[in-house]
């Protein structure tokens, strides 16, 4: 379905990371876009008039837990 990159509630997302993202002033936004670079690796960040900011690069798939 598409490349499976998405929009995540932040907070969904794991407390260190909802922690950081107020840290970094991001309150504004309540959803972090997940870009899917591969089956476990994603760039987190703020999506916003066709420019995307990276926040985090997530290597294993933890910022948002996944239930399996």
């Amino acid at each position: 379905h598409g490349n499976n990159s998405h929009y995540e509630s932040v907070a969904e997302l794991i407390p260190k990371a909802q922690k950081r993202w107020k840290e970094l002033k991001l309150e504004e936004y309540d959803q972090a876009f997940s870009l899917r670079l591969t089956n476990l690796h994603r760039l987190y960040g703020v999506l916003q008039d066709g420019v995307f900011r990276i926040v985090w690069f997530d290597q294993k798939h933890e910022i948002y837990p996944v239930k399996k």
